[in-house]
């Protein structure tokens, strides 16, 4: 495990596992992201394989902040191979190139010809993370692929998720929780009754709902958490992440679940929606790289010790823009 601490901020990132944040905190404070030590089920990796990409993936899920490279979604075959569920470097062994106390970076190879290192850094002067990230085709072949980030934040009841204003929001066919498939513009969504459902805010009891934001001026989102949660603003690249899902689900029963979760997920991704990189190729969703090119992204989040009002805008820097405030 590598402990990363700043005066300001706390991460705590499992190199074993997908260099996955597992802790994400102010200095001595309770984790801002959703994390559970469960004794079961069993991980694949320790048993046997459940015979299936997605259910091996979701057996050694236990929350925290993956990063999907170089697949997104559903288990895919392409050129003759197959890529696992949300891309088998959210799960592999990431070696480490460097670290000190407020910085690391750490690469791993895929199962296609490409590479990913991923550069960590602490600011000293906020509660902030800056992540960035170089993709790199190691063959004599073009390849193409898509990444994403996959954070999961505990789903608090009248916890509110900002977006940009004008953002579209697009129900999953398969996880609607209740809204018709009707596109929508930002948080007011359809409800199969005839109704307004406010996206925005996590209600009481079970949910599960996937949704696909675009059409966002800029790539930022916060969650502000009722009291007793760790609320948290974060941006990022959208050259390299032009969508947003966002993935809420509260005391599901079914597998890995069985009524014990409460996470709410912000993503940045390349594509969408979640059928994963051989349907993504064929819509053009995708990430190309010559032999020997590279790409290049980032992504930066903030925790907030207060929500004074609503975001209406994150920088790079982790810079938080409050509705009400004036230049």
């Amino acid at each position: 495990m590598i402990e990363l601490r700043s005066p300001s901020i706390e991460v705590d990132v499992d190199d074993d596992v997908g260099a996955q944040i597992v802790r994400l905190a102010l200095p001595g404070g309770d984790n801002a992201v959703a994390w559970y030590d469960w004794p079961v089920p069993v991980p694949a990796h320790e048993s046997q394989s459940y015979g299936d990409s997605e259910l091996d993936w979701l057996s050694r899920y236990r929350g925290g902040w993956q990063e999907t490279f170089p697949n997104a979604g559903l288990a895919a075959t392409v050129d003759g191979v197959p890529v696992g569920f949300h891309g088998e470097c959210s799960t592999a062994r990431w070696a480490v190139i460097r670290r000190d106390e407020i910085s690391c970076e750490l690469s791993a190879a895929a199962r296609l010809p490409l590479t990913i290192t991923r550069r960590m850094r602490l600011s000293r002067d906020n509660a902030a993370l800056s992540v960035e990230s170089t993709a790199h085709n190691h063959g004599a072949v073009p390849t193409s692929f898509v990444w994403g980030h996959h954070p999961a934040f505990p789903a608090l009841p009248g916890a509110v998720i900002d977006y940009p204003a004008g953002a579209t929001a697009r129900p999953d066919p398969g996880r609607p929780a209740g809204l018709t498939a009707d596109e929508f513009t930002w948080p007011l969504g359809r409800t199969l009754e005839g109704g307004e459902l406010d996206a925005s805010v996590v209600p009481e009891g079970p949910v599960h709902r996937l949704l696909y934001l675009d059409g966002m001026a800029e790539g930022w989102a916060a969650l502000r958490q009722p009291s007793g949660g760790v609320s948290i603003a974060m941006a990022w690249d959208t050259d390299a992440y032009p969508y947003s899902w966002l993935w809420l689900m509260r005391d599901d029963p079914a597998f890995p679940w069985f009524g014990r979760a409460s996470m709410l997920s912000i993503e940045c991704q390349t594509a969408w929606p979640y059928d994963g990189l051989a349907a993504a190729r064929k819509r053009g969703m995708v990430h190309h790289l010559e032999p020997g090119e590279s790409a290049h992204s980032w992504m930066t989040i903030v925790l907030l010790a207060e929500t004074p009002a609503p975001v209406v805008g994150v920088d790079r820097s982790g810079e938080v823009r409050w509705a009400g405030d004036h230049d």
